[in-house]
């Protein structure tokens, strides 16, 4: 996945659980101008993604790409 793939996913499971961007930041520990710009596809670093999931229930996952 791309950055911007990740954020949208992001973003779209936001809205699907009904949180609004200030409370979603509030959750997870972060300043909501840091949420917005991620939401953007800008400046996501590992730590933050971790922080974003686990106020959403997520979980990271990590696989091998399949090889075409």
């Amino acid at each position: 996945m791309t950055l911007q793939e990740i954020t949208a996913f992001l973003r779209a499971r936001r809205k699907e659980k009904g949180i609004q961007q200030q409370n979603l930041a509030e959750y997870a520990g972060i300043q909501p101008a840091s949420l917005a710009r991620i939401e953007k596809g800008r400046d996501l670093k590992t730590s933050t993604l971790l922080r974003i999931c686990e106020a959403l229930e997520m979980e990271v996952a990590l696989k091998e790409r399949e090889r075409q």
